[in-house]
């Protein structure tokens, strides 16, 4: 079964400051994580057909320790405002069973999942590129309580494409990721996150430079 997308991360200042700019057009946080053992910890917006999340790093020792570094999530912390692509994207498979892979991974064993489980991160990105990642447990639509309705009028977010600035180059990993249509890719003068969501009318949510990040939605829009 091939993957769907599950949800988007941008790397922002401790605690995500910068996600204070989400309610403030109108969308409803909804839990925080902090990732145990991992040294990062999280904001969230979830919609139908996935979510956003603002991460950081709460604990440097153990973003950098062996467990976690091969995820490079300390790398692209600190080097967010700099060259380095602050932007990860995950996929999960449309439900049980195990999904089909566009490119190659490694398991990255987390201490706050089970023994049993792993996420799945792309070999061979670079850091002028997104994060990959394949999530080994199917979303679920209508089984969170986390809050999916927003008086912003965005109802469900149906693509992300990811700007590249000129001169970057995707790997064979990411190309995959895009012609499987699980992403897509753009050219801007910075690295940045454009989503798209179905709603009752049209309407963009610029929210750079303070983050990498545009929102627009589409009259209907596409499933």
């Amino acid at each position: 079964m091939p993957l769907v997308f599950d949800h988007t991360f941008i790397c922002c200042d401790r605690g995500a400051p910068e996600a204070d700019a989400l309610v403030a057009i109108g969308l409803v946080e909804g839990s925080r994580n902090v990732h145990e053992g991992q040294g990062t910890a999280n904001r969230r917006f979830f919609f139908a057909g996935g979510y956003l999340e603002f991460v950081w790093v709460e604990d440097e020792r153990e973003a950098q320790g062996e467990l976690t570094a091969p995820t490079r999530l300390y790398e692209r912390w600190a080097g967010r405002h700099g060259a380095t692509c602050p932007i990860g994207i995950g996929f999960c498979p449309p439900d049980e069973g195990a999904p089909e892979l566009p490119f190659r991974t490694w398991q990255y064993r987390p201490s706050y999942l089970p023994p049993d489980q792993s996420i799945q991160f792309a070999r061979e990105t670079s850091l002028d590129e997104p994060e990959l990642f394949c999530l080994p447990w199917p979303r679920r639509p209508g089984a969170s309580t986390e809050p999916t309705t927003h008086p912003a009028g965005l109802d469900r977010l149906v693509s992300v494409s990811i700007g590249m600035p000129a001169g970057r180059t995707l790997s064979q990993a990411s190309r995959r990721a895009q012609a499987a249509g699980l992403v897509d890719f753009h050219r801007s003068a910075r690295f940045e996150l454009v989503v798209t969501f179905r709603a009752s009318s049209s309407s963009t949510f610029d929210l750079r430079p303070g983050l990498p990040l545009v929102l627009r939605s589409t009259e209907g829009g596409a499933l």
